[in-house]
């Protein structure tokens, strides 16, 4: 498989502690935006480019819950440092957007793919698509083996990020190692993530030769492409702990005891400490990365640095050890002020490009202050908002000096005093609380006053037709919760059946704002449509009426009207379209037309003397009615003795045609005339296949033959033939008309049949 389409694996990664609970498990709960989903429980792919585009269905892992959880934990640490959340809650993945998202399944079902221990799609974090194209790790290829599980996970959610491997080379340009194996072993033994380092206890990402060629240097993260943090994948966390002593966090170093904790989440982070001292102390710092234990130090990738100095910025400790991952220092301090640095180090196996992670400080002192006051402050204030300032103390004081500094500075000498914090930002508190008899140190604290969400929602006050969904976007705010229906994530698409009111609360913290917005259903309605007729004649008219709407458009010819009337001449469909407001619905009309007929009319002759009789003929209906006179038959016989217009009308399905004739009547001197007139012809055989002759008898004249449509098919002028033969091979079957006519227009026809 090539690099641009598939990568698979025998992966590696390390951990993390993250809030965990019932195996719902989230690294970063506030995130909802960017997800990686661990997927224990089976799945079924369809749609995607797996499998030569057939289904793959998964069984679910069959690990324990405690690997499970620690496979998260160590996922979890590697993604720490940036802004995506590592879950196993499946909601979190179905509402975060579909191009930022991507489902690892842990499955022993591998036999579709080959022997791998994992497999993933180049840059696939960000395709898109419901539920989208997975990665995945086949446990039953990695010995079922947590560590190894967890590795090939971080591998594979990175080639999503469009990461290659990290490959290894010889001095002439020759890749020795598709899979970069590291160096070293024990604690600081090291392989890269997208390497392979199942025996390696620090794995983390790096900057390297990628299996590209040996010139091309991959940045794992924090380069222009590829890399997890290129454009339209994850960025780096903002940082959560100042880089110099003007920005360092302050501690409260008043009691003999103090814990705290940070991530290191870029190559050149530093965090920054910054603690006051009264009277002479000792004072140690054991600063430890995250791990699955504090022995072996499983799963860290960390390694710790910590420097001390004192307010004129001199060094006054440090710990860089190249061998120890965790750093521990002890000082004898005089009254001052001091500061500590943390940073991410390096080994001789590996640079500090990728020590990245979470820590966790433990401080223990001696020679407390007689009065040690620890201020008490409330973590969820938020901008606008007041708080009255609280403290705890070892002693009984009765004199109190707060100072509170930050976009303003606030001086108080009451013992509680109530603060207004009218903007967001970083406020920092301290409290000189003493009595006459006892000696006391200044308590420093800092709080970050959240920012109060101003959220408003794309959509909102909409108005929507019935049966129809609308989405609403959120904006101004980290998490969002929707009600009704107590959704999360910042989209949400609504189909109410009513006009609803949705209230959205959005959250930055513990600081919360809430807003509604209305969704307008306009009413139901239904389209009826009427006609005065559903079954006509050709040529019949009918009116089609609509209601039940405001509107109205009937198609075909667009008009605009609730009434028309109509002449269709076949089977018609009508298409009416009516509208309320802005929604519109279309219903259909049938009008049945019957079948349109001809009615044909012929006689035996048109051109006679008065008072010869004469047939005429009807075809085409089933019923008929000649005028003048009345008579009913399908063929009469009429001698007129002035030249007359017959009209037969002719009924079929209940509807009616008509046709007409001129029989025009002479007044005959001649006997020859009139025995040439009466001269009969015979045509045979009757029915015919083939030809059809005519016997004229030597007459002179004309012969037509004409079809039952009125067309004429055959003529030929007679000069004293005997017989004629007509060809019929390619006639069309059925019935015909044969008319002879002579010199004086007298006209003689005969019917016959072609079989």
């Amino acid at each position: 498989m090539t690099f641009k389409n598939i990568f698979k694996l025998f992966t590696v990664i390390l951990s993390s502690n993250c809030f965990s609970q019932n195996l719902i498990l989230n690294g970063n709960p506030s995130i909802t935006n960017k997800v990686i989903f661990l997927d224990f429980d089976g799945h079924v792919a369809v749609g995607t480019l797996w499998n030569s585009g057939n289904a793959v269905n998964a069984l679910p892992s069959t690990v324990s819950n405690t690997n499970k959880i620690n496979i998260w934990k160590r996922i979890c640490e590697d993604y720490r440092p940036f802004d995506v959340n590592v879950t196993t809650d499946s909601l979190r993945f179905n509402n975060a957007p579909a191009n930022k998202r991507i489902r690892i399944v842990f499955t022993p079902s591998s036999a579709w793919y080959g022997s791998a221990g994992g497999v993933a799609y180049l840059g696939s974090f960000s395709w898109g698509g419901n539920p989208g194209t997975p990665c995945w790790v086949f446990e039953n290829q990695l010995g079922y083996n947590a560590k190894s599980m967890a590795e090939a996970a971080s591998h594979e959610a990175g080639h999503t990020f469009t990461l290659r491997h990290q490959s290894t080379y010889n001095n002439l340009c020759v890749k020795t190692a598709e899979y970069n194996p590291g160096l070293g072993s024990s604690i600081t033994g090291w392989a890269p993530i997208m390497g392979v380092g199942y025996s390696k206890n620090i794995t983390v990402w790096t900057s390297g030769k990628s299996s590209v060629s040996c010139t091309t240097i991959q940045y794992d993260h924090g380069g222009i492409s590829p890399g997890i943090t290129s454009q339209g994948f994850l960025n780096y966390l903002a940082d959560d702990v100042g880089d110099v002593s003007a920005t360092a966090k302050i501690l409260n170093l008043n009691t003999i005891t103090l814990l705290d904790s940070g991530i290191i989440s870029t190559p050149s982070d530093v965090d920054a400490f910054k603690f006051t001292i009264c009277v002479n102390r000792y004072v140690s710092f054991n600063v430890k990365p995250w791990a699955l234990d504090t022995v072996n130090y499983d799963g860290a990738n960390l390694d710790i640095r910590f420097s001390l100095y004192n307010s004129s910025n001199v060094l006054l400790a440090t710990d860089t050890s190249l061998t120890r991952l965790r750093t521990l220092v002890g000082y004898n301090f005089t009254p001052g002020t001091y500061y500590f640095t943390i940073d991410g180090g390096r080994s001789s196996n590996y640079s500090d490009y990728g020590s990245l992670g979470k820590y966790f400080i433990s401080i223990k002192s001696n020679n407390p202050p007689a009065i040690a006051n620890t201020i008490l402050t409330n973590s969820a204030i938020c901008s606008g908002q007041s708080a009255t300032l609280n403290y705890t103390s070892n002693g009984t004081p009765t004199n109190w000096q707060w100072t509170v500094s930050g976009s303003t500075i606030t001086s108080s000498i009451l013992q509680n005093p109530i603060i207004q914090f009218n903007s967001a930002g970083l406020y920092t508190i301290s409290l000189l609380a003493s009595n006459a008899n006892s000696a006391s140190c200044i308590s420093i604290q800092t709080i970050n006053v959240g920012s109060l969400p101003s959220i408003s929602v794309i959509g909102s006050n909409s108005i929507i037709c019935p049966f129809e969904s609308t989405t609403l976007i959120a904006n101004g705010a980290n998490i969002y919760n929707w009600m009704p229906g107590n959704y999360s994530g910042f989209t949400q698409i609504v189909s109410p059946s009513v006009t609803t009111n949705y209230t959205i609360t959005g959250s930055n913290g513990s600081c919360t704002n809430s807003i509604v917005t209305t969704v307008s259903v306009s009413p139901n309605f239904t389209i009826n449509v009427a006609t005065t007729n559903s079954l006509l004649c050709p040529g019949q008219s009918l009116t089609l009426t609509a209601s039940g709407a405001n509107s109205y458009t009937i198609n075909p010819g667009g008009v605009v009207s609730n009434s028309l009337i109509l002449f269709p001449q076949i089977t018609s469909t009508y298409v009416v379209t009516g509208s309320v407001a802005l929604c519109s619905k279309t219903t259909q009309k049938v009008i049945n037309v019957k079948p349109d007929f001809t009615v044909y009319l012929t006689a035996s002759q048109t051109t006679i003397c008065a008072g010869v009789t004469i047939s005429l003929t009807a075809s085409g209906a089933n019923s008929y009615t000649y005028y003048p006179g009345g008579l009913t038959n399908n063929i009469i016989v009429v001698n007129p003795t002035v030249s007359t217009t017959y009209l037969v009308y002719g009924t079929l399905n209940q509807c009616s045609n008509s046709n007409q004739i001129e029989i025009t009547v002479q007044n005959c001197t001649s006997i020859e005339k009139n025995n040439d007139f009466l001269y009969d012809f015979n045509l045979f055989p009757n029915p015919a296949n083939n030809f059809i002759t005519i016997d004229l008898g030597n007459k002179t004249g004309t012969i037509e033959i004409i079809n039952t449509m009125g067309s004429l098919i055959f003529q030929e002028d007679l000069n004293g033939i005997n017989l004629l033969n007509v060809n019929l091979n390619n006639w069309t079957k059925g019935i015909y008309f044969m008319k002879y006519s002579n010199k004086n227009n007298n006209l003689k026809v005969k019917k016959f049949i072609i079989q």
